[in-house]
């Protein structure tokens, strides 16, 4: 009689567990989705902040635009903003910045999103074909491979608006392999996971931002977070190697 008891409680206990692992990840599922509708409510108001100023009132510009900055980027806009008030002033700049469309991309890839959908021809970001004027990706090719790099500078390219602009961010040197994942002693003394580090050749980054319909208006290499360098795009006709400065 003990042997049938062992195996109701064996039974019991798995139960329990699988019940224990469908309530976690019901309510994984359920935090995931709150967050991306507070994200998607606070996004416009986000851009608007960050990316608007008046030369007039130019420290309460980007005091508005702080309250929405968090973490390496609220460094950055930091620095950013001090280098770009005295132009704003003496061109008496005034920019007023508007979100015609927020979205959530669920794809895969490897380091952050491994159950997400494949980053194919299929791909497709949020926005309506010419309706962007600006697009900020902030480590973001820094862990994409080449495959995945081209499928994104094409979607950049259908939704920018003529003339419209790209500022990324990217691991890029001379003298190196055309593309080289993870490699030792680059960046961090250790990576850590898949994708933790994709780096460029200079020439063949240059290339593919090309043959995407980008030109290269700016290049400050190793100017951002942990040596990535910051590449200033605008959508037209490329023209020549990257700058260097």
């Amino acid at each position: 009689m003990r042997k049938p008891t062992a195996m109701l409680l064996l039974a019991i206990v798995l139960g329990a567990g699988l019940a224990g692992a469908g309530w976690y990840g019901h309510d994984r599922a359920h935090r995931r989705d709150v967050a991306v509708r507070q994200s998607l409510a606070a996004a416009p108001a986000a851009a608007q902040a960050i990316f608007s100023y008046d030369y007039r009132s130019f420290d309460a510009s980007v005091a508005n635009g702080k309250g929405f900055a968090t973490g390496g980027f609220a460094d950055e806009y930091a620095q950013t903003t001090t280098a770009l008030k005295s132009n704003a002033i003496a061109e008496q700049a005034i920019v007023r910045a508007s979100v015609s469309a927020t979205g959530v991309v669920r794809k895969k890839p490897t380091r952050y999103n491994p159950g997400g959908g494949a980053i194919d021809a299929a791909f497709r970001l949020p926005a309506a074909p010419g309706s962007v004027d600006l697009a900020y990706l902030y480590s973001v090719f820094s862990h994409l491979p080449e495959a995945h790099l081209r499928v994104y500078l094409g979607e950049l390219a259908r939704v920018l608006a003529p003339g419209g602009r790209v500022f990324l961010t990217a691991f890029v040197e001379e003298g190196v392999p055309p593309v080289v994942v993870n490699p030792p002693g680059y960046a961090f003394e250790r990576c850590s996971g898949p994708l933790h580090v994709v780096r460029y050749e200079r020439g063949h980054f240059a290339g593919l931002l090309e043959a995407a319909g980008f030109r290269v208006d700016r290049f400050d290499h190793g100017a951002e977070t942990d040596g990535q360098s910051g590449v200033y795009l605008a959508l037209e006709p490329a023209g020549g190697p990257i700058p260097t400065t």
